[in-house]
């Protein structure tokens, strides 16, 4: 086979005045007599020319040529459609760049494609569609419109032309999208690129990714081609995912049986009843997590139960894989709950560039690998520290101060001999050399690109990291300099090019609260020291609180006020085509124009007689407390007492708007039990110290006769003269000392319950609880010990009010 040297030598020595172009020459047989011929393209006087050279043993020879006046050869490429041929890009300079196809069939240069098709950029492959690649090469063409912005279109020859290949879509649109993207990104304060990233969406079928592109280009300045054209595009594209998708939305209601979840659909009325504990997003493959008694299950749009409540726990890893947790440690399981590892594993992350870390105890260290999308361990468990990995590798500690960056077969890629390292992002790496030392940055090489310096390094994102110098945190760039000084108290990269940047309140007292500003990523403050709370951009929104609302900005940090503007401290989301908003520990859901979907109802009808109402108590932004008021009692006064003690029992207290607190109180309530005239409410709160490790959660229950409005007390339930305490010490006794489940309580903690004990009840037990740390370590909750009745059967009064009001 001739080299390019060679070719360029015998073609050139024709004495045609012909220089042939590099990477223009293609080796094949185009004609199928078994022999290779030489297309080749040549720059000549005059314009470009194909020629087309035939061996003839020891000699090659000129089979045939086309010539093209004024025109410049810019590609010539393999075309496959079962014959070989050839795709040649023509330029004059005058009408643009055309695509031609030949084939070569008895030596002569013959077009396959009856008329030439315009140009900008082409990708030519055997695409794979629904059954998968067929050997046939497909064609995408790229139109420029304006700026680096293209209309594509896919196709595929026949009968010589080009046919449009919607099969193809789905394929080639998810390959254009990552150029749309990083186009929206490099311009995020432009709605010009988004415009043509939603089209190169809906082309690729992600229709809700397309809808979200659009919603995010009305929200930005300026919006292209106008705000009107784009919100009827989306309002169109919002009327195909009507029709094609099931929408459902997790949705809280208080009840009877405790908090519950069901599912609503875009008009605010439930297609899931609220019978489940938890309720997570319904996915991309049309599954959502749900739990019912403190176990975990997978189900589809109408109930189904594709993977029954029987997991400790189930984690999303990728759009069709769980990890899901039992006793004997996690697996990766399928949409139908098929077990697909082999082995159990004490941790599995999320699939990242189709690995997923593992980790797993062995002989009293942990070790760590990957799984691939199977289940099935990809790289093995060998690693003493590992990450998850990027398109760079993933970085993973081998032994001390012995760090390597692996591809996804585990092939080291490059080691660093470092005390630490840090994972691999824009091809930089946070390391220390030594304990205590300063951190700094090498190249994915292993050069230093930083010297340390810094007392905290943040992998970098976009091209800049966040960085901490005695106490306080700015940004840098790639060299080093700092974009944002460190002389601030936080700072957060939201994406999109932005940043969240704190400055405390109290310089001595920091951890009393930083509002935040916004910054873009050359260093400008966008607007005043004024957020709470700040969440990620997403579709060129973020969602912030401050002291009094929550609602979108834009990426300029102006107010979105066409979408939701609430009252109070919460988080915003785009879930689909709504909005849902967790604001006050209370969610709802909004449409696109800031209507009310749904809202989460603040009254519970406990029977035709009585119900309780939600009532709200926020003295101030760090108290929060939601307790009951009973209505429908015989006697006004008796339910005035009775709400009354229920107000006490949620923690109210009476805090000036503007005092600032040292800490942040939240407390909610629920129906723990309720039987005939007996009703058990759950008042749970959560106090935490800001600064503090950790906060303390509280718990307390309020036992009531709605005919009469007595609370009861955990001697009400036993006879007079029964001695309980006494019994109930025995039995909680000899449950620490046997049963192995207590194995977590503190040796000898357990000096006996108290008379007026803290307790609930179901239909067949009695529950003694105690608090955190009274007998047992913080991580342990609230102890329990579950006593039937029947073991308590002599001790009961059966003829007692409170046994009456429920049996």
């Amino acid at each position: 086979m001739l080299n390019f040297n060679e070719i360029k030598k015998m073609i050139e020595g024709l004495d045609k005045g012909w220089r042939v172009k590099s990477e223009s020459i293609l080796f094949m047989d185009f004609n199928g007599d078994g022999e290779a011929e030489i297309a080749a393209g040549c720059a000549a006087d005059g314009g470009d020319c194909l020629v087309l050279l035939k061996n003839n043993g020891d000699t090659w020879s000129i089979a045939d040529q086309m010539s093209r006046k004024g025109s410049e050869i810019r590609f010539i490429q393999p075309f496959q459609i079962g014959v070989s041929t050839i795709a040649v890009g023509w330029d004059d300079r005058t009408h643009g760049p055309k695509l031609g196809i030949y084939s070569f069939g008895h030596g002569k240069i013959s077009p396959v494609l009856r008329e030439e098709a315009a140009f900008d950029k082409i990708e030519i492959e055997d695409m794979p569609g629904r059954k998968g690649m067929d050997g046939i090469d497909e064609i995408a063409i790229w139109r420029h419109e304006s700026g680096e912005a293209y209309r594509i279109g896919v196709y595929r020859l026949s009968k010589g032309r080009l046919i449009a290949a919607y099969d193809l879509y789905p394929y080639y649109f998810r390959k254009a999208e990552e150029y749309f993207s990083s186009k929206s990104h490099s311009d995020v304060e432009s709605s010009f690129y988004r415009y043509y990233l939603a089209e190169v969406q809906w082309n690729a079928g992600d229709v809700l990714k397309s809808f979200s592109t659009l919603q995010t280009a009305i929200m930005l300045e300026n919006p292209y081609p106008s705000e009107k054209e784009l919100k009827v595009i989306r309002d169109q594209i919002e009327a195909v995912i009507d029709q094609k998708s099931v929408q459902l939305f997790p949705a809280p209601v208080k009840t009877v049986y405790g908090d519950k979840w069901g599912y609503i659909n875009k008009r605010g009325i439930f297609s899931l009843k609220p019978i489940y504990d938890s309720a997570s997003n319904f996915q991309e493959s049309n599954t959502a997590i749900i739990s019912k008694s403190n176990l975990y299950g997978i189900i589809d749009p109408l109930g189904n139960e594709l993977v029954p409540p029987v997991y400790s726990i189930i984690n999303a890893l990728a759009s069709d894989r769980w990890g899901a947790g039992s006793s004997k440690g996690f697996s990766v399981i399928d949409q139908n709950g098929k077990v697909l590892t082999t082995d159990y594993f004490d941790y599995i992350g999320t699939f990242h560039e189709g690995r997923a870390l593992c980790g797993k105890q062995k002989q009293g260290q942990y070790v760590y690998g990957y799984l691939d999308h199977s289940g099935q361990l990809a790289i093995p468990l060998q690693y003493m520290e590992a990450g998850d990995f990027s398109h760079d590798g993933a970085v993973v500690k081998e032994g001390e101060n012995r760090y390597s960056l692996i591809d996804n077969s585990g092939t080291s890629l490059m080691q660093y001999h470092h005390y630490f390292v840090g994972e691999c992002r824009d091809g930089m790496l946070a390391f220390r050399e030594e304990m205590e030392s300063k951190l700094g940055y090498i190249h994915k090489n292993g050069e230093i690109a930083i010297t340390p310096r810094f007392t905290s390094a943040q992998p970098f994102q976009g091209g800049k990291a966040v960085v901490g110098e005695n106490g306080k945190y700015g940004l840098i760039d790639h060299s080093g300099n700092f974009i944002i000084k460190p002389i601030y108290d936080d700072v957060q990269m939201l994406g999109e090019g932005r940043a969240a940047v704190g400055k405390a309140v109290d310089k001595t007292i920091p951890f009393m609260g930083f509002p935040s500003a916004l910054f873009d990523l050359k260093g400008k403050q966008l607007t005043d020291f004024k957020f709470d709370g700040m969440l990620p951009f997403e579709y060129g929104l973020s969602s912030v609180f401050d002291d009094k609302r929550t609602y979108f900005i834009n990426m300029n940090g102006e107010m979105a006020t066409s979408l939701p503007v609430l009252e109070g401290q919460g988080i915003l989301t785009v879930d689909k085509t709504l909005i849902k908003a967790e604001i006050d520990r209370r969610t709802a859901y909004y449409d696109f124009h800031g209507a009310i979907v749904w809202k989460q109802p603040s009254d519970i009808h406990l029977n035709s007689q009585w119900r309780l109402m939600e009532q709200k108590a926020k003295p101030n932004k760090n108290y929060l407390v939601y307790y009951p008021e009973v209505q429908g009692m015989n006697s006004f006064e008796q339910q005035k007492a009775l709400n009354a003690e229920y107000k006490k029992a949620a923690n109210i207290k009476s805090i000036p708007i503007a005092e600032k607190l040292d800490y942040r109180y939240e407390g909610d309530f629920s129906v723990a039990f309720f039987k005939k005239d007996l009703l058990s409410v759950e008042f749970d709160g959560y106090q935490y110290y800001f600064g503090a490790a950790h906060g303390m959660p509280s718990k307390v229950f309020v036992h009531a006769n709605l005919k009469n409005g007595k609370v009861f007390s955990l001697a009400d339930l036993f006879k007079g003269k029964s001695n309980y305490v006494k019994h109930l010490n025995e039995i909680i006794s000899e449950k620490i000392k046997n049963d192995p489940q207590y194995e977590y309580v503190f040796p000898d903690s357990f000096q006996g319950i108290k008379s007026d004990q803290s307790f609930y009840l179901n239909d067949d037990s009695l529950i003694i609880y105690f608090t955190p740390y009274e007998i047992a370590p913080f991580a342990a909750g609230f102890p329990e010990f579950k006593i039937p009745y029947k073991d308590l059967e002599p001790l009961i009064n059966k003829q007692g009010e409170l046994w009456l009001a429920f049996h």
